[in-house]
């Protein structure tokens, strides 16, 4: 599966807060020698759907979110115009007594002048479903297609369909790729989602279990430079598209030093309280000359994982002029986390507030390094969940995380993280001592560890200003 691209300023975030997929690419084939129905090693998995398949060679997954509706979009990977395109959605029937066959007809319906290719039961994954493939003729606003509709049950009133849109002289072929991927079909009912779903929880919370105080003060010293970059097609350093960059600073510290102007001397007792301290900075090239977009968060978290702290202003700059600015605090005590953001331009001021789901939450620390506090002594492949504070979609999701050595014999570790509702999966290469190598987004934009000097004699040779 290859993910569709495309390089803004909310991707690079996303990138940098970790909710976006690798790039997953592949050698080109010779087109004499391939093989018209061979399908992907690995599965596409939608757990919100309970769905897992093997789609067709090089297919292209997006997911689609809106209020109530959860849908993912399949199309063709090869050439530069697909040639076929496939949506995967939940569907809660209305009728009296559902079926597969009952929605068929409600389909024919609406194709009224259509041409019936296909109208037949189907069976997939040992669930008796039914598929319709019709031939619509051209228009003077369209030119004829063929719509197809495949629809199994979940359960006695809810089903997935799959709608399949393709031109005539491709249905042929396509109808055979299909008909492969989909005996490869796995459906969970809800209970085995739900099962599966409290596994990962327990284990996400034994996980936690383990970052004790004097694990999360193993952090402190630790300090990382990333590069944030498109690379070209050359190879060459010099060729790249230069996107930003992103420090990490781990130091003991004072909750009170989240506003680093205070006087210590004036801190409160609660100000007062020690703690893990992480500094992350961030520039973002804009797109005209000379703009920036600067982030500087501090992240603050007791050493008993009680409660933790935030601050985060992200600055709009024209040179050395400040264009506009935003900022965020959050504050997790007594098991309520409240996130307040306020924007200067618009003069707004917007508090969140959410009761933590369950014991396996992780502290914004602990997202950007999960991957040092993790155990070398064993993979975790079966999956450990954890919910944590989205700052993008100011949301709180669950992810899913895998955790493996590599098989290259480097001694390094493979976190993978997908969100609950997504397709998208991050993978992140770790070094044994916990440090992330790198990390590539859906978006193709790389993020890389590099020596703060030489990022400097790198944008400096482009005339860029750190």
């Amino acid at each position: 599966m290859r993910p569709t691209a495309q390089i803004t300023i909310s991707a690079v975030i996303a990138t940098l807060l970790g909710s976006q997929a690798v790039a997953q690419t592949r050698l080109s084939q010779d087109p004499a020698n391939a093989d018209p129905y061979a399908l992907e090693e690995s599965s596409m998995v939608a757990p919100a759907l309970g769905l897992q398949l093997l789609l067709p060679k090089d297919a292209m997954v997006t997911s689609d979110q809106r209020p109530g509706m959860l849908s993912y979009l399949i199309s063709d990977g090869v050439g530069e115009k697909p040639t076929w395109s496939m949506r995967i959605q939940p569907l809660n029937s209305r009728l009296q007594f559902p079926s597969a066959a009952g929605l068929i007809e409600q389909y024919l319906r609406a194709v009224a002048d259509a041409k019936i290719l296909i109208n037949e039961p189907v069976n997939y994954a040992n669930r008796n479903g039914h598929q319709l493939f019709v031939e619509r003729p051209a228009t003077t606003d369209r030119s004829a297609t063929v719509q197809g509709w495949v629809i199994l049950p979940t359960s006695p009133s809810t089903f997935i369909v799959f709608t399949v849109v393709t031109k005539p002289d491709r249905f042929s072929l396509l109808q055979g790729q299909l008909k492969a991927s989909f005996s490869t079909i796995v459906l969970l009912d809800n209970d085995q989602k739900n099962a599966q779903r409290m596994a990962k929880l327990a284990r996400g919370r034994a996980i936690i279990n383990t970052f004790t105080p004097s694990k999360l003060k193993t952090l402190i010293g630790r300090e990382s430079c990333y590069r944030i970059y498109t690379p070209s097609q050359t190879g060459k350093r010099l060729d790249d598209q230069e996107i930003g960059y992103m420090t990490i600073q781990c130091n003991q510290g004072m909750r009170g030093q989240l506003n680093p102007n205070k006087n210590t001397r004036k801190f409160t007792q609660m100000e007062s309280e020690q703690g893990l301290m992480v500094t992350v900075k961030i520039r973002i090239l804009g797109e005209k000359p000379n703009r920036y977009l600067d982030i500087q968060s501090y992240y603050w978290l007791a050493w008993d994982r009680s409660s933790e702290s935030w601050s985060t202003l992200t600055t709009q700059r024209h040179g050395k002029k400040v264009l506009n600015s935003s900022s965020e605090t959050g504050v997790r005590q007594l098991g309520r986390l409240t996130v307040i953001t306020s924007d200067k331009s618009s003069k707004t001021r917007e508090p969140k507030e959410w009761s933590l789901p369950d014991a396996a939450y992780l502290s914004q620390p602990e997202v950007f390094l999960l991957g040092a506090l993790l155990p070398r002594d064993k993979p975790l492949t079966q999956g450990m969940s954890f919910y944590s504070y989205d700052a993008q979609k100011k949301s709180m999701p669950l992810r899913t995380n895998t955790w493996e050595p590599t098989n290259d014999g480097s001694g390094n570790w493979v976190l993978t993280t997908s969100p609950a509702k997504e397709l998208t999966s991050v993978r992140q290469i770790i070094d044994p001592k916990g440090n992330l190598i790198r990390r590539i987004s859906d978006s193709g934009i790389f993020f890389e560890s590099i020596d703060q000097t030489e990022l400097r004699k790198l944008w400096h040779s482009k005339g860029l200003s750190s």
